[in-house]
Formats: structure tokens, sequence, C-alpha cells
């Protein structure tokens, strides 16, 4: 009975290190002292972008020759004899870039001599997508702050001085100086100018109390069509659209014609005069309850290293642009449960607006 209780028991703790390796959710490599590896499973193979059976008792460096020399982390400490603690990486696993944080030991044997060397392989890429996200959210939130400031102070003197621009022209009117109104007409203009900017400055700060109401998605985007359409015939843009059934959303329903707008002014603005076309289409994904809304233009498309930047406040590649449009967008996206996307390869961009479905009509 003791015997079959031991071999029981052995047989559990055989069972429990077959689990630690190969069902825990990171990399796990075994290395000899001749660099072979001697175990390893499917979570790391994964990672090096082969199978667990191509690596097993072959030498490292025949089989993952595409790998630097610093990634091979079992091989970097028994040449070193420094395991690494919290090492942080990146490298593509498909097409995906993925980051990684490692630690390593150093295996050895009864009379302390190096045998071999285990490392971890725990990939954070969503860990420091978050970590992105929060530090961008509080870059925002302190840009916002200070933004919202100065936004005050100059909002009072600015009305009083389009009220008296008003007087002004229409005293002008009355007057019949023509020339002279259309100074005015001018500076009013400018001075809406002004007056938007301020308004983004306070919705960058603190977006304002959302009316959220269920809504049909293509009845949003009905309503923005005529003005979609009045930019498009000034700069000269072919917009088509393919929408799916109609998705029931809970949206704030003039922040998100505010978000649409803005987007299709950026990829009107950036074909203008070129004879572009913007593709506006719907996708629904009923899995994830999710419905896509994409802009898809023929534009010149984004250089990768601005793609990153461009929720950043401030940052803008237009002469006249404030650098607000998109964060404000971005802001108002995530407080109603959702995230924009941006592809952009070679020639022409997408965004893509994803939110929560409540339902489908139809």
């Amino acid at each position: 009975m003791k015997d079959i209780r031991e071999l029981s028991e052995k047989n559990i703790i055989k069972l429990a290190r077959k689990s630690v390796t190969q069902d825990m959710d990171m990399g796990f490599v075994v290395m000899n002292k001749e660099y072979k590896v001697i175990e390893i499973n499917d979570k790391a193979a994964y990672y090096y972008g082969l199978t667990r059976e191509q690596i097993l008792n072959v030498q490292n460096g025949k089989i993952l020759n595409g790998f630097p020399r610093e990634y091979l982390f079992c091989k970097c400490t028994l040449e070193t004899g420094i395991p690494l603690k919290n090492h942080v990486v990146s490298w593509k696993v498909g097409d995906q870039k993925r980051s990684f944080v490692v630690d390593t030991i150093l295996i050895k044997s009864r009379n302390k001599q190096i045998v071999g060397a285990c490392s971890l392989i725990k990939d954070i890429t969503a860990l420091k997508s978050l970590e992105l996200q929060i530090q961008h959210n509080e870059r925002l939130a302190m840009i916002g702050q200070m933004a919202a400031g100065a936004a005050h102070e100059i909002r009072n003197p600015i009305t009083s001085v389009r009220g008296f621009v008003q007087l002004l022209r229409r005293t002008l009117q009355q007057h019949e100086m023509n020339k002279e109104v259309g100074y005015t007409d001018i500076m009013l203009s400018e001075i809406d100018r002004i007056t938007d900017l301020i308004n983004e400055f306070l919705l960058l700060s603190k977006p304002r109390e959302m009316k959220v109401v269920s809504c049909g998605l293509n009845d949003i985007i009905e309503n923005v069509k005529p003005v979609i359409s009045s930019e498009s015939l000034l700069h000269d843009v072919e917009v088509t659209y393919e929408l799916q059934v109609n998705a029931l959303i809970r949206v704030d329903r003039d922040l998100l014609k505010q978000v649409f707008l803005n987007i299709t002014r950026n990829a009107i603005e950036a074909m203008a005069n070129d004879k572009g076309k913007l593709h506006i289409s719907s996708t629904i994904f009923e899995k994830e309850r999710m419905v896509a809304i994409n802009f898809k233009d023929s534009g010149p498309g984004i250089p990768a290293y601005m793609v990153d930047k461009i929720f950043d406040p401030f940052f803008t590649t237009k002469d006249t642009g404030t650098g607000l449009g998109l964060p404000v967008c971005q802001r108002i996206v995530s407080e109603l449960g959702g995230k924009i996307k941006v592809v952009s390869k070679g020639y022409g961009t997408t965004f893509s607006v994803y939110l929560p479905i409540e339902a489908i009509e139809g």
C-alpha cells in the first residue's frame, strides 16, 4: 500500500512537472552545457516561430540562426555565467511585434558544477500596450488641464471681441462700406476658428457629459452624409458607401458624428485635388459583439514612423492643423467603450472605429 502511495506521489510530481513545462502561460527552455535544447514547451517554440520537435535536441545556432545571439537566452547565460533578471526584449512573432520579459537560471549539479541553463519567457505585449495607453492618457489629462486653464481665460475676451466685431459689421453695412464688411467677415471667421480650438482644448481636458442613447449606426452615417458630400465636392474626392445591416449602438450621437466628420475631413484633405477616393464601410463582428466603421482613402498614406504619433496632442502634418482632432476622437471613442485602429501601408490609409453592439436590426 505504501509503495502504491509513493508511486502515486511520484506520478503526481511527474505530471505536475509536465503541466508546469507544457501548460503554463510562458515559454520554458532548458539547454545543456553543450548548447543543446533538451526541453522546450510549445509556447516557447511558438515564440521562436518553430515547433517543439524542430528545436528539441538541435544546436541552437543551427535551428535558430534567424535570431540574434542575445535572443538565445540560455546560451548567453551559459557563456557569461550571469543569469538574466527581468530582461525585456522585443521581436516579431508572425506579423506582430511582441514584447517579452525573460529570466534565466543556471542549473548546477550537487558538486556545484554548471550543467545547463533554464529560461522563462513571459509575453508582456498586452501589459506593455496597457502601460503605453496609461501613459498616453496621463499625458492627455495633463496637457488638457493646462490647455483648459488657458482656454477659460481666453474664451471670455474672445466672446467680447466677437460681439463688438458684429456690431462694427452692422454699422459698416448700414454705411454700405462693403470692402470693410469683407474685412469683418475675415475677422469673424478667424475668431470662430479660435473658438473651435478652445472647444477642442476643453473637450480634450474633460469630455462633456455624454448623452448616451440607443440608435442605429447607419442612421448616424446617413445624418453626416450631406456634410461629407459637400466636403468631398469641394476637394474633388469621390465617396462611396458599403454598409451592412443596421447595428444598434449606445452612443452620444453628436460626439460620434464629430468623430466621423473629423476622420473623413482628414481623409478628404489628404487627397485634395488628386481625384481621390474615400470608401466608407461597416463590418459586424457578431462573436465579439462589435462593429467596425472603416474609412479607407486612396491618399499618400502615413509614414510608418508617424503612425504611433498621430494620436499625440498637438502632433500634426497640416500647415493649419491644431493636432487635437484625432486625440479628441480617440478619447470620445474610448469613453464609448470602443477603439480606433489605423492601417497605412504604401498608398492609402484606413481608419477603423470599433464600437460595442447592443443589437442588430432586421
